[in-house]
């Protein structure tokens, strides 16, 4: 975080002011492994891990708890800036400032493409479309070259990081006028008027 303001007398009649401030937070925070397929994919009769040899009803994970250790960055940046300009007239204060901010916030979630998954699962994944994925046990023993291994490029294929980047702007200008009107026993009866503008 910083902040820095200053002020700059410009004869009797007014004085100029100025702020600026800038903060950035960034967050890894731990999170489940992928999120579940929650339409209900079949595992073709033909998929090489498919020892039912019939289709079979996917409930779970792809890749089940082997990426429990990723991660979900959060990352917020702040800027802000006024310019502003104050003095007297008589007895009357008055005050306008104009104001801009804006914040990104960013976070990446790991999740998997639902069409690449299920294209995987026929023997449609990767980058050339044919291969497969085997969701079953056996693949976290099968080794390079045994049918029922799954090459990392299918995994990369359905495997993505989803990105959401929010952007929030806000501009105000505004006028204020502020004076004592009359004094009476029960002390001094003032008024204060202004307007602001924002976008």
């Amino acid at each position: 975080n910083t902040y820095g303001s200053g002020e700059l007398e410009v004869g009797d009649a007014a004085t100029l002011y100025g702020e600026a401030a800038y903060a950035w937070n960034g967050v890894l925070r731990g999170t489940s492994p992928s999120f579940p397929i929650l339409n209900s994919p079949i595992v073709p009769a033909d998929n090489p891990g498919n020892i039912f040899r019939v289709p079979a009803l996917f409930l779970g994970r792809s890749l089940g708890a082997d990426n429990a250790d990723e991660t979900v960055r959060h990352t917020s940046e702040t800027w802000r800036g006024v310019l502003g300009a104050k003095g007297e007239i008589g007895d009357w204060a008055w005050d306008a400032a104009a104001t801009h901010s804006r914040n990104d916030f960013y976070v990446g979630i790991n999740n998997d493409l639902t069409d690449r998954f299920l294209a995987a699962l026929a023997g449609r994944g990767g980058p050339n479309n044919n291969r497969y994925f085997n969701p079953f046990g056996s693949a976290a023993t099968a080794n390079p070259g045994d049918p029922t291994y799954n090459d990392p490029a299918v995994i990369d294929d359905f495997n993505t990081t989803i990105t959401y980047n929010y952007k929030t702007r806000l501009t105000t200008a505004d006028v204020t006028l502020t004076g004592d009107v009359f004094e009476t026993p029960y002390g001094v009866w003032g008024v204060a008027a202004g307007g602001q503008f924002r976008h």
